[in-house]
């Protein structure tokens, strides 16, 4: 993923996106968006926050060894 190659070694990323329990289309999208960021390669999920109208992920670039 081409964001990951923008981040310096140990950079986060944050997204933040409105979610609903009720799976409205809306909120399909934006997790999604958290998931295809999940499954990228380059990024490991840090943290990741659920609360009833939003949701929270911090992707972030691994640190060089």
């Amino acid at each position: 993923m081409r964001l990951a190659s923008l981040l310096a070694p140990g950079g986060l990323l944050m997204l933040v996106n409105h979610s609903f329990f009720a799976f409205d289309a809306a909120s399909r999208r934006a997790h999604a968006i958290h998931d295809a960021f999940r499954w990228s390669t380059g990024l490991e999920r840090v943290a990741e926050y659920r609360r009833p109208f939003y949701r929270v992920t911090l992707p972030g670039r691994q640190a060089s060894a």
